[in-house]
This record gives C-alpha cells, structure tokens and sequence, in this order.
C-alpha cells in the first residue's frame, strides 16, 4: 500500500467504528448497564466522563472547556505533523502509528464537541435520544466522552499484609474505554516499541577486528542489519518544488527547481551511488507530481522576491528528487522558466541535470535544446558497467542512451560519477582502462562542449561503493583533454 493512503484509510475507520460503537451504546443502554460478553472477562459497560482516556476526569466546567481545546489544538498539530511525515521519507509503520493517534482523537473530540448538542442526557433508569425536542444535555465543547469496553481479567484481594491496601479489592484491567481510547493507546505503545526503527540514528558499520575474523553468528547479523538499513535509506531529498539559492561549484549561485514528488526518489535509473536514494517500486511511492501550474506560480514568486531583495542569481537548475524529464509537461514548463528568467533574471542560465533515458521523446529533446546548459549523464563505457552502475528501472541500453545523446550534436554538457567497489557480490568498476577507453570514444563521437568528472560526496544507498582516489580522476580528465573536449574535475 502507498504511504500516502494510510491516513485515508485508517483515520476515516478509526472514527466510523468509534462513532457507531458509541452511538449504539449511548441510545441502546440506560447508565450504568452492563452486557456480559465473554463471562466476566470482556463486558459492555456504559459510562461518561468529562475528561481524558480511559474514563479518567479533568474536573469543573472551565476544566472541560480546556481539555476540549487541547484537544482540538493537539489534532491540529497532530494533522499538520502527518501531512509532513507522508510528504518526506518516512516510515509506513510511523505513519500507520500516527493515524492511528490523529483518528483516535478526533473521535473524543466528537464527543465532546458535539454530544451535549446530540443526545439528552443518560440515566440509570433511562436511555438518551437523538436530537431531542427540547434540545440536548449540553453546549459546544461540554458534551461527555462515552466509554463501554471493560475487561477485569483478574479479580481478587491485597495481602492483609500489604501496607495502605491490605485486604482491599483489586480489579486488573479497571478503566472503562472505548475504541478511540485504544487506538491512541496502540499508536503511542508503537511508537515505543518501534522508535529506534521510526527514528533511526545515521550510523557507520562497525569496523572489524584486527585479525579481521568474525563468528558466523556476527557475519549473519552485520549482513541482515546491512541489507536492511538498504532498504530503509531514503537518501537526501528536497522537499519543496523550489529549493535554494545555493552556491554550487559547478553552476555558481543556483536556485533549483524540483519537477518530482516531495516525498520520494522517483527516477528511470536506480544508480548505486545516488545521493538521493533508492526509487522504490510505484505501488509503494505516491508518486504525485506537481503540476505546470504550481511550478510556475512557486519559480515567480521565488524569483520576484529575489528581484526585490536584488540577490543574485547565475543559474536555474532543474535536478531535485530524480529525473526532471519524466514530468509528462516537462517541456511547457521550459518554456515557462525562460519566459519568467528573461523577465526576472535575462542574463541567468537554465541548466537541467539528466540521465538522458527520456531524450528519445521528441518533445523532451527540443525542450533540453532550449536551455543553456544541457547537462546529461554518461557513467560507463559498456552496456555492462551500465547496467550495474546506472541500474535502469525501465528497459534500456547504453546504446540506446547514446543514440539520444547524439540527438544534440554537441550541444551538451557532459557528467560523469566514477566508483568502483562490490555490491551484492557483484565487482563494478568504471576506471578500468577497458572502461575508460571505451567511454572515450563515446565521448570523441558525441563532441561535448564540457565533460563534468566526479567522484562520490555523500552517502549511497549501495553497500560497498567505494570513493574513486583525484589521482585517478586527473589521469582520466586528461585523456578527455587530449581529445581537445574541455574537462573539469571536481573533489
């Protein structure tokens, strides 16, 4: 199930079950009336109270009054925290754990906002109506909280012996609750049992001994913990369809634009070393885009304010959570960023940052013909480097990505991440002379303007990706020079 879809579905039954256990209870029994429904273990026992979970009571009417505010104002930050946490990289358990809290108090908020205006009150001889004549037992944010789920499992006495209650009865489980009650309770007792998961610490593997042996034991746990901090990494993501400005080494003062949802990676490629994570598989992402027009209003507004403050700006960059060209409008909202540029900013640049997989679409080829610096990814020198390194999602080959590059005739820029390591058991190496060579003459054929060269800068979702040494990027930045193609090499 997609993450977004959690709080749709479990806040919305949290409240229905809660309304219609209450409702059926309130107009069914009379105060005070019991229903045994597994003997004495599990019974149906109605009461009210005035104040918090499980029956217990924040006396006085002004007390009631700010219990129900509380209340209020705590679902509303509880709301603004869950739209939050669906929106970033988050855990399903953590939002499943926090709608189960947000549904569990909306359905005491009910009653306490709105049941004194509902129902008549409750008697011990009587049962309460809907909607009387004569109007209900109480005003807005005064009405009682209904409970009906008793369980005392166990019954019995206090040692004689027993300091202050000495033979006096007990009852486990006493409070009296209801179905909000319990989905607040089973939310919170998550939250506690899963915290270090829901709130992981970021943390380096352990080095291992001096002898460099390990027990089988240890090997199996350090693998699975491995395997599973893989699937848990969401990387770095940005969180707003505008995001900077930043001072970049590449692109000066640059003011990125985001085109991918703000709550995951969505990309055609899976490449080992994204700074930005895995992709996950669409039915686990909510891969819901912004549009063409939020895009535009968000890139004026930043840019208006901009030219009232008078910064400065060098470059708009498209990048962000992924692939900017899998926007099904990606090339009308080129043609709305060089409009509000030359409005705003004339002598700035559009750069966009691409791995080139969609460029055999006609429309995505004339719009990155448009911008200033089109600046596409090329990693390996063979289909199987590619295929290891770049780790497409969609069905496509180096060859194929070639044949889009050329579509440009050198109005290009080149990027190109070196690595090397193992992963899965499986070695990946794009500095090989092999490699190298090859790439080469790729490069030769496609006749860049400029070749970008990188070597990792933050952490991968890859185990085993290793940080290519400047020495080695320096050799093969001057094998690039020597086919007369400008070259930079960044640390």
């Amino acid at each position: 199930m997609k993450k977004c879809y959690i709080p749709w579905i479990v806040i919305p039954s949290i409240i229905l079950i809660d309304q219609l256990t209450k409702v059926l209870v309130k107009t069914s029994l009379t105060l005070g009336q019991s229903i045994p429904v597994l003997g004495d273990w599990f019974i149906i026992h109605f009461t009210e109270n005035y104040g918090m979970a499980f029956g217990l009571e924040f006396s006085g009417e002004y007390g009631k009054l700010v219990l129900s505010i509380f209340r209020i104002v705590a679902v509303i930050f509880i709301g603004w925290y869950l739209t939050r946490l669906v929106k970033r990289p988050a855990k399903k358990g953590l939002i499943f754990a926090i709608s189960l809290i947000m549904g569990g108090a909306i359905g005491n908020i009910i009653d306490s906002s709105f049941y004194g205006l509902l129902f008549s009150a409750s008697y011990f001889n009587q049962v309460a109506e809907f909607l009387p004549e004569g109007g209900g037992y109480g005003t807005f944010l005064h009405g009682k909280v209904v409970d009906m789920l008793y369980f005392p499992i166990i019954q019995g006495r206090f040692p004689e012996w027993m300091p202050l209650r000495g033979g006096d009865t007990f009852v486990f489980f006493r409070p009296v609750f209801n179905i909000a009650d319990s989905a607040i309770s089973i939310g919170v007792f998550t939250l506690l049992v899963f915290q270090k998961r829901f709130f992981p610490k970021k943390h380096h593997a352990a080095n291992t001994s001096a002898s460099g042996e390990m027990n089988d034991n240890a090997d199996k746990e350090v693998a699975l913990e491995q395997e599973e901090q893989e699937q848990d990494n969401e990387g770095f993501l940005f969180e707003q369809i505008i995001f900077g400005p930043i001072k970049s080494r590449r692109l000066g003062i640059s003011l990125g634009v985001n085109l991918l949802p703000l709550n995951s990676k969505h990309c055609s490629f899976n490449c080992l070393y994204c700074e930005c994570g895995w992709t996950k598989p669409e039915k686990e992402a909510c891969t819901v885009y912004p549009t063409r027009e939020e895009i535009r209003e968000a890139l004026e507004k930043k840019l208006e304010a901009m030219k009232v403050r008078k910064a400065m700006l060098d470059t708009i960059t498209f990048a962000g959570n992924g692939e900017p060209t899998l926007h099904s409008d990606f090339d009308g909202i080129i043609d709305d960023t060089i409009a509000l540029r030359d409005k705003y900013y004339p002598s700035a640049r559009i750069a966009v940052l691409s791995n080139g997989s969609m460029a055999g679409k006609e429309e995505v080829a004339e719009a990155l013909k448009k911008v200033d610096q089109n600046i596409l990814k090329l990693d390996a020198g063979t289909d199987e480097t590619f295929q290891k390194i770049n780790n497409p999602r969609i069905r496509i080959s180096l060859e194929e990505i070639l044949k889009n590059l050329e579509k440009f005739k050198g109005n290009l820029i080149i990027q190109a991440l070196f690595v090397r390591g193992t992963y899965k058991g499986v070695d990946f190496d794009n500095t090989t002379d092999k490699e190298v060579n090859a790439w080469l003459q790729h490069l030769k054929k496609l006749q860049p303007s400029l070749v970008m060269i990188y070597p990792i800068a933050r952490a991968t979702p890859a185990e085993g990706v290793q940080k290519v040494p400047m020495e080695t990027l320096e050799e093969i930045a001057e094998k690039v020079e020597a086919l007369g193609v400008k070259t930079e090499v960044y640390p």
